[in-house]
């Protein structure tokens, strides 16, 4: 048995010996086999981490957001296939939008949640006064005025927008009662009104309003588990948006937190019923009639996103498997005139006594590491392009489990694509291929 073992291995060993040593005689024809497998799986590799980075940072920014809120809206959020399927857009969109009375009927009979926070959003044009001849110098190619998401805020609305502040302050409690004129404002809606130069004090024209800006929020980028586009948003107190914009106009959600600590062991959707009944028997809906809103959880967005990915996995299966047919035709011609030119030695080798095995194992294993040095070029250049990609995106890396992803498949690329022209080998007569040869 260890005699049978070592006899493959050395048969092994001298295969590897005589492939590298046939690639290396002819460096332009091994150099165009590489290319086609070198692109090939360089395209796979730069696709698979591509999504591995989406995946990982779109879980990343829900699992931020995600715990025990819950959203009341007009619209629904999906939590089943199923029901983007059956999604009814002409029903959701006649509903009228939550209103600023449900919102504080709901907070003075649910005791136990944890916060309790409204929050009005529209679009709307903002301009900013004229500033001094200095401070225009300063604002360079920057805009008079900007399409704005406005939006109005009331309760614990900290809880359900969440963000960082680049300089200012935040609301208080007492600007948020009264309605002060003031708001903080978006990275990217501050860059495009204001330049470089920091907004803070500056009065920016809102409706027939002024509002003076006390906070800059840091850049936040598109996020699927945010309620609201941060950077290109107005934030202010409610009563200072209803002065210019109306409720029943503007897209409104209430978000609830979960049940404090200390009131009493309740499930989510124990909780999420008691909502619902509260909110039916506000809107006065008898038992025969259907819910006119929809309680909402970001654990549907996920499961939103598990059909997103799915389908991108299916896309990325399918631009595997153009990229690698592609790669492996090349691989196939390659050793279909390879066999062709060395019948001679094919013929010489079964001459003294080689077998179909051992000629089949040479043609294979030459096949293997002309596809493992394509594999190796793909990767080294995916790995250079993901570098300089990964300054711009987040979670972007070349893992170990994409590297094993492509072993394997150049591993199935080397086998499908020489196992054709190592059977026409090894079936080779040793007097024809050396007269042919």
């Amino acid at each position: 048995m260890r005699g049978r073992l070592n006899y493959y291995i050395a048969i092994l060993f001298q295969s590897v010996q005589l492939s590298y040593s046939n690639l290396k005689l002819d460096k332009f024809r091994t150099v165009l086999s590489l290319s086609g497998v070198s692109v090939g799986l360089f395209i796979v590799v730069v696709v698979l981490s591509l999504l591995n980075s989406m995946e990982l940072t779109l879980y990343d920014e829900i699992s931020k957001h995600q715990g025990d809120d819950f959203y009341i809206q007009k619209m629904p959020l999906f939590s089943s296939q199923e029901q983007i399927e059956e999604f009814k857009w002409w029903e959701y969109i006649r509903r009228e939008e939550v209103t600023f009375e449900e919102f504080k009927y709901l907070r003075d009979r649910i005791k136990m949640a944890s916060s309790f926070s409204f929050v009005a959003q529209t679009g709307n044009k903002i301009s900013k006064r004229e500033l001094s001849t200095l401070s225009r110098a300063a604002e360079f190619n920057t805009q008079p005025e900007a399409n704005a998401n406005i939006v109005g805020v009331d309760g614990d609305w900290e809880s359900s927008i969440i963000f960082e502040l680049k300089e200012g302050r935040r609301l208080t409690t007492s600007e948020i009662s009264r309605g002060a004129n003031v708001a903080i404002i978006g990275h990217s809606l501050a860059e495009r009104l204001f330049g470089e130069i920091s907004p803070l004090g500056t009065e920016l024209s809102v409706g027939n309003s002024k509002v003076v800006i006390i906070g800059v929020a840091l850049r936040q980028g598109e996020s699927l588990a945010s309620m609201v586009p941060i950077d290109n948003s107005l934030i202010m107190p409610l009563h200072s948006f209803q002065r210019d914009f109306s409720l029943k106009s503007s897209a409104n959600y209430i978000s609830v937190g979960g049940m404090s600590e200390g009131e009493g062991n309740i499930s989510n959707d124990a909780f999420k019923e008691l909502l619902r009944r509260e909110l039916r028997a506000f809107r006065a809906l008898q038992r025969d009639e259907n819910d006119n809103f929809s309680i909402n959880e970001l654990s549907s967005i996920l499961i939103q996103l598990d059909i997103v990915m799915e389908l991108f996995g299916r896309m990325w299966w399918i631009i595997a498997a153009i990229s690698l047919l592609i790669g492996g035709f090349g691989v196939a011609n390659i050793m279909f005139v390879t066999v062709k030119e060395r019948r001679s030695e094919i013929g010489l080798l079964r001459a003294v006594g080689a077998k179909e095995s051992d000629i089949m194992v040479q043609f294979l294993v030459e096949t293997l590491i002309l596809t493992l040095f394509g594999a190796v070029a793909g990767v080294i250049m995916a790995f250079l392009l993901i570098k300089i990609l990964s300054a711009a995106a987040n979670n972007l890396t070349l893992s170990l489990s994409t590297i094993g992803v492509v072993s394997i498949l150049a591993t199935i690329l080397a086998l499908l694509s020489g196992i054709i022209p190592a059977i026409i080998a090894s079936k080779e007569s040793p007097i024809e291929a050396i007269r042919r040869g």
